[in-house]
């Protein structure tokens, strides 16, 4: 019985000990605003940005950027069947985004995301699913962002 209890102890103090650290736990030092943000392209995924980077309009840091970012969507054919119905697509997305600072041009980004998605019967269902890959790409979007304007220190 008392080994039981050092062994629970043990194991707990070593677990809690380790320096085990979540990999996200650390948030990106997000001490910037926006000063303005000039969406083009692709309506749906600039949608999803704007509501995610609105957060950072209107604050005030040190530290303040314009944004101008281009989207690029296309949705290209990858195979056919024997009856040359679709089978599936190629879904892809080009992103160029400029970060200026006092109206001078610091860094350009560009961003490349494609997944391959195979065509559904029900036009619902597929232009569903198309919907939550352009607000994945819009996530990975959001957050290359972020990370960039972050590690900018000299502008």
């Amino acid at each position: 019985m008392c080994r039981k209890i050092f062994y629970i102890i043990f194991i707990s103090l070593f677990l809690n000990n380790c320096g085990f650290e979540p990999i996200y736990s650390k948030k990106v030092n997000s001490d910037f605003s926006l000063n303005s943000l000039k969406l083009t392209g692709d309506r749906t995924i600039n949608n999803y940005l704007n509501s995610n980077l609105k957060q950072f309009k209107n604050k005030k840091f040190e530290k303040t950027f314009s944004l101008e970012i281009s989207t690029d969507y296309k949705k290209s054919i990858l195979t056919k069947d024997k009856t040359a119905k679709v089978s599936s697509y190629k879904l892809s997305n080009t992103t160029s985004v400029k970060v200026f600072s006092n109206n001078r041009l610091i860094k350009e980004i560009q961003i490349s995301s494609k997944k391959n998605m195979d065509s559904i019967e029900d036009e619902f269902e597929e232009e569903k699913n198309e919907i939550l890959t352009k607000q994945n790409f819009s996530s990975e979007i959001y957050n290359q962002i972020i990370t960039e304007l972050a590690l900018l220190d000299d502008y």
